[in-house]
């Protein structure tokens, strides 16, 4: 194996256990199996003995959760409108029933107009993310300045009227987040969803916060 392929192997390793802390955040369990995987049984399971390149296929991610799955994407280009069309169908249009919600990890994003491909689709019902390494790292290595501890969660739709009628107000008058933000991309907030904040501050005080997803 060349230094490049076990560079490759090593980056997408350390991608992979990112995106388990980030499931894990959304309250999704991963299989024990993934969690505790070594780099050297990641390299054995997913690298190829004879040519020692990366196999892509076989780096997917599956939690307890069957609707869930993570697909890595190994092309060194950012992603176009016909790409994203072409990764999408193949791996989720065509196996919609199986999988309600997929990530993709990319090495180099995606264009403008693959974004807007990105969009449409998410907009006839399919539930599909994209995040590249350095994003999945951004976000992941993110603390607070204060010290606070900071737990962060989706409001479920029943909560979420409940919270409504306990305030006397309109979902509008939250404070808003954008949607499209790296930050609520990483914990899975979408349009017209809140996001509760609990910050635990030193003083054993909990602020607790809401945003809604614009």
């Amino acid at each position: 194996m060349g230094e490049e392929e076990e560079d490759e192997a090593e980056r997408v390793y350390h991608e992979r256990r990112a995106v388990i802390e980030m499931l894990e955040m959304r309250g999704h369990t991963t299989l024990e199996v993934d969690v505790k995987m070594t780099l050297d049984e990641f390299r054995r399971t997913c690298v190829n003995r004879d040519s020692g390149e990366l196999n892509y296929d076989s780096t997917s991610l599956s939690v307890f959760d069957p609707s869930l799955k993570v697909w890595w994407i190994g092309t060194r280009e950012p992603l176009n409108a016909r790409e994203v069309l072409r990764y999408c169908t193949s791996r989720v249009i065509e196996t919609y029933i199986q999988w309600d919600s997929t990530i993709f990890i990319t090495r180099e994003g995606i264009t403008d107009d693959g974004r807007q491909c990105l969009m449409d689709l998410n907009n006839a019902g399919h539930v599909i993310e994209f995040f590249t390494h350095t994003e999945l790292f951004e976000a992941a290595g993110r603390y607070y300045a204060t010290g606070a501890i900071a737990k962060h969660e989706v409001v479920r739709a029943d909560e979420k009227s409940a919270l409504l009628k306990l305030f006397n107000m309109r979902e509008e008058e939250f404070p808003s987040i954008r949607a499209d933000s790296l930050f609520a991309r990483y914990h899975g907030l979408r349009k017209g969803e809140l996001l509760k904040t609990a910050q635990y501050m030193p003083t054993a005080t909990c602020v607790v916060t809401y945003r809604l997803g614009v």
